[in-house]
């Protein structure tokens, strides 16, 4: 992925500052294909995109109360509904992974006042900062340079932000959920750190976003996507089990309930349609001739 012409997909690593609140960076480029549908599932981390061709269509939000909208930058909150990007058959941007731990130190709320909605950067970051941030990264001519804009403005806002420290029960609670990958309970997770089940409930909705077993339902979700993803995958029964589910007809009724489809049709689609690309490619830090 040399230049914004070459399709593909690119990961870097952040740096300084913004290495704090950003697990890594992810671009994409495509193009020549036929326009369509793509499906934004849910998933443990809040949904930061950038786009530097036309703007991404979010055509039916994760909360059906929310309108349809247009952006060229946008954060979205945890959601247990996919929400629908309309494609061109062309395509330019990046994501951001963050983890809602982090809403605090970047966005300035709690990713609880982000949950299944999607709001416009400008609205998070002001727009001088918007401004600024796209138009360095539309003058940009190479990936290398565009994380290290992203890098600079992301720690600029951080050190700008007053650190808070959220309570160490949710992020323990957090972490279990993530390296149980979903196998855990509400009950166990509230015995674990100490605090009832009421009383975990109500400040994972404020910090996170979703409650501790909504949150384990994604974790659990999200695990079976990549399993099912990856070109040596088992079985749907297989599957299944491994990710803890009771059968493969619990797994199909958790797909349908949140992607919006049953697990094949899902698979049909990713492979068919982008931003999913089915190559692995390295990190920028890592491949210095693809980021030049």
């Amino acid at each position: 992925m040399a230049c914004d012409d070459d399709d593909g997909q690119l990961f870097a690593r952040p740096t300084g500052a913004a290495g704090r609140v950003v697990r890594r960076y992810e671009a994409h480029s495509f193009s020549g294909l036929s326009p369509g549908v793509h499906r934004g599932l849910p998933s443990r981390a809040l949904t930061f995109r950038f786009s530097l061709r036309e703007p991404t269509e979010i055509i039916s939000m994760p909360d059906r109360t929310q309108s349809p909208g247009s952006f060229f930058g946008f954060v979205g909150g945890l959601h247990q509904r996919p929400a629908m990007v309309a494609h061109s058959g062309r395509g330019l941007g990046f994501g951001i992974d963050v983890t809602p731990l982090a809403s605090r130190q970047l966005f300035g709320v709690p990713s609880g006042a982000l949950a299944s909605v999607v709001v416009d950067v400008a609205d998070l970051f002001g727009s001088q900062l918007t401004c600024e941030l796209h138009e360095r990264l539309h003058a940009a001519g190479t990936w290398a340079e565009r994380f290290g804009i992203v890098d600079e403005v992301l720690g600029r806002v951080v050190s700008s932000r007053e650190q808070v420290r959220l309570p160490a029960e949710i992020v323990e609670a957090w972490r279990c959920i993530v390296a149980s990958r979903g196998r855990t309970t509400v009950g166990a997770l509230a015995a674990h750190v100490g605090w009832t089940r009421r009383h975990l409930a109500s400040r994972f909705n404020t910090e996170v976003g979703l409650a501790p077993k909504a949150v384990i339902r994604i974790a659990r979700f999200e695990y079976a996507c990549e399993a099912l993803l990856n070109p040596r995958r088992r079985s749907l029964a297989e599957v299944a089990a491994d990710a803890g589910y009771y059968d493969q007809s619990h797994l199909t009724r958790e797909w349908s309930e949140l992607a919006g489809c049953t697990p094949t049709a899902w698979l049909a689609e990713e492979f068919h349609d982008p931003p999913r690309l089915d190559e692995e490619f390295p990190f920028v830090q890592d491949a210095g001739r693809l980021a030049g």
